[in-house]
């Protein structure tokens, strides 16, 4: 299934999916048993097949919503407001600032990693950190992740980038 992957434009977060129902399929399919006596035995035994292979195809059903928008795969029950703007300016500019809201389900646990290490905590439906600047230097360069599951347990992992200008005191 692996080299199918590899040549295949599949998502890389439907893969976990596909490969669920795949071996669910698979699994239901080479397990003949051995006790199939009477006509009623085999009858009930094509019904069980007949059952998964309609919960692959509503699986595979739901897969598709979710590429076209229509899913209901992250629930999101709580929302918090955002806004970014520079933290310095100088008397006269125009600076840029940005708002929007952010939903998220307080039942799930976002994680992430700032640098290389995870944040230090998790509330609200964000992570926190903290960092010290350095001394000495212009700029901070920071970069990591965010991940939260959906409702079917597949994470989601986003790469992120910012840069701290760094002021220097007046000496």
């Amino acid at each position: 299934m692996e080299n199918a992957f590899l040549y295949s434009n599949v998502a890389q977060d439907d893969k976990e999916s596909i490969r669920k129902i795949f071996m669910a399929l698979t699994k239901m399919i080479s397990q003949e048993p051995s006790n199939l006596n009477s006509p009623i035995d085999y009858f009930n035994y094509l019904l069980s097949i007949e059952r998964g292979v309609l919960a692959a195809r509503a699986d595979a059903a739901s897969l598709i919503r979710m590429r076209v928008g229509g899913c209901d795969c992250y629930g999101i029950d709580k929302f918090i407001t955002l806004v970014d703007f520079p933290s310095v300016g100088l008397e006269g500019d125009t600076v840029d600032v940005s708002a929007f809201f952010a939903g998220y389900d307080s039942d799930k646990v976002i994680t992430g990693t700032i640098n290389g290490k995870p944040f230090e905590t998790s509330e609200g439906g964000m992570v926190k950190h903290k960092i010290i600047i350095p001394k000495n230097k212009s700029e901070l360069k920071l970069k990591g992740t965010l991940t939260i599951v959906n409702k079917s347990s597949v994470p989601n992992t986003e790469e992120w980038k910012k840069t701290i200008q760094i002021l220097q005191p007046n000496k």
